[in-house]
């Protein structure tokens, strides 16, 4: 019997392996008849778990609360891989849903050796075996990646206003981060310029996932236009003039401005007489300036 959730069981079977077994009452005699070995298996909510066994049978790899080898009958063999304490990381085991959280010790700590060849998916159609190593029980923690495709947003020509932004599934945290180029923090990068960005990612069981992605280049367009309205000042010093735009039109917004004196804005108001510039700048690689 392969990947299967059983709430009692007693069966004969010839081969048991990649299953959770939750036994609800206070006391459950598992009874397995004439079987040659127990693997990659899953028995939890139990303490008083009884297990008959007729035949020699070994154990491995497999997850029982509370077991004790040297209480066992000498027809049944502990080997390698048995927990017997420790919180597994059910995703809601309340709920009966018993796949496993990222961070559970479960995880790659099956053997591959009891995984029979036609045995090719876990009960959700992932592979059987993921990450190199099969976990324990009847269902495969998702490979350690990026949910979707990176966000990306191009660059200006000979300019580091690019974003890549991404985000992980099937990791343990705390996780690290690795920008190249190193202008990127987390799960974002702002300020790549044209090119090759790359990612790489590390959990807190050293799992690493490495991605590549291109920031593409953006087109600069053909022109930007604005008009404004000068309000003058009423006198040689007075500082009540001021300048609004009516208008600006080209590119993309929103629009960045940056005037002479320092101020920023669309409109600044309260200045005195005298000649200003302006440049006006925005999201499509383009600047504009005019006095």
């Amino acid at each position: 019997m392969q990947n299967n959730n059983f709430v009692e069981l007693q069966s004969d079977v010839v081969y048991f392996g990649n299953n959770i077994i939750c036994l609800n009452e206070e006391s459950q005699v598992v009874i397995i008849a004439n079987s040659i070995s127990i693997n990659n298996c899953i028995w939890q909510n139990n303490p008083n778990i009884y297990i008959w066994i007729d035949s020699p049978t070994t154990i491995s790899h497999s997850t029982i609360p509370g077991l004790d080898c040297a209480t066992l009958p000498p027809n049944i063999t502990c080997g390698p891989g048995i927990i017997t304490s420790g919180d597994p990381m059910f995703v809601n085991p309340d709920s009966n849903d018993y796949r496993l959280q990222p961070c559970s010790p479960l995880r790659d700590a099956g053997t591959n050796a009891a995984v029979p060849p036609y045995l090719l998916t876990d009960l959700d159609g992932r592979p059987r075996i993921l990450g190199g190593t099969v976990d324990i029980g009847a269902y495969e923690i998702p490979d350690f990646t990026s949910t979707v495709t990176p966000t990306v947003r191009g660059a200006c020509t000979d300019a580091t206003n690019g974003s890549v932004a991404f985000e992980t599934e099937g990791g343990c945290p705390p996780f690290t981060y690795l920008w190249q180029p190193g202008n990127g923090g987390g799960t974002s990068a702002t300020g790549p310029a044209p090119g090759t960005c790359v990612f790489t990612v590390t959990d807190a069981g050293g799992r690493t996932f490495l991605d590549t992605v291109a920031v593409p280049e953006l087109p600069a367009p053909d022109s930007l236009q604005f008009s404004a309205v000068v309000q003058n000042a009423t006198g040689p010093v007075l500082p009540d003039g001021s300048v609004s735009f009516t208008a600006v039109l080209g590119g993309t917004g929103p629009y960045g401005y940056l005037w002479s004196d320092g101020s920023t804005g669309p409109v600044p108001g309260n200045v005195p007489p005298g000649t200003y510039t302006v440049t006006i700048t925005g999201t499509s690689c383009f600047a504009a300036q005019r006095q």
